[in-house]
């Protein structure tokens, strides 16, 4: 089951998405002939609903990236007027952010904690099911218990997985690729049934073995 997807291999797969420049050549990475091998028939909603975050309806969190940046100032110990506190706090100012990541909130995220990230070589990595139970718990918590799953997030995830959690929480992966080509390489009806339906679920059943 695509359940069972560690998450680490998920951001893997993603960074690799980003460096590569063709959406069709981007899309046979992320259908890859393993995929195809490891997960054959099964539904891939739970790998969409993490791909394609801005069509899952199912989740609203309520965070934009000012709140998640002073929720990690208070967890990880920063002074809103130090140099990575601000940068946070301030990731769209040129004169504050001055690396590549201005503008970019999970990337400025990414740079502040790469050398704060401090998962144990024996924690087990978080699968594709257990990020969906996570993010299906957040888009359900109130402010507090938001924190808590924050703070879970900071001591379980490195630099790179917190990354791509921030940007599945804003919903905007930034891969150069849009959600129709997504759903077309699936099925060709794909595309029609999710504007019908607005329902991801519905539009998630993929014609394996893909043709390439």
């Amino acid at each position: 089951m695509v359940d069972a997807l560690p998450f680490p291999r998920f951001c893997a797969l993603m960074e690799a998405v980003v460096a590569t420049s063709k959406p069709e050549s981007k899309l046979k990475l992320i259908f890859n002939e393993s995929l195809q091998k490891s997960y054959g028939h099964a539904s891939l909603y739970p790998l969409l609903r993490l791909l394609c975050p801005h069509l899952d309806r199912e989740r609203t969190y309520n965070l934009k990236e000012k709140k998640i940046a002073m929720m990690y100032v208070d967890l990880l110990g920063l002074s809103a007027m130090s140099s990575d506190g601000k940068k946070l706090l301030h990731w769209t100012d040129p004169t504050i952010v001055t690396s590549r990541a201005v503008g970019d909130f999970a990337l400025v995220l990414q740079e502040v904690i790469q050398f704060r990230a401090t998962k144990r070589p024996d924690q087990t990595p978080l699968t594709v099911k257990d990020v969906n139970a996570m993010l299906d718990a957040l888009s359900s918590q109130d402010k507090d218990a938001q924190k808590k799953t924050f703070l879970h997030i900071v001591t379980h995830c490195t630099a790179e997985e917190q990354k791509w959690l921030m940007r599945i929480i804003i919903k905007d992966m930034k891969i150069g690729l849009r959600h129709e080509r997504v759903l077309q390489f699936m099925h060709p009806d794909a595309v029609e049934m999710f504007n019908h339906t607005n329902d991801l679920q519905k539009a998630r059943r993929p014609l394996f073995p893909l043709s390439f």
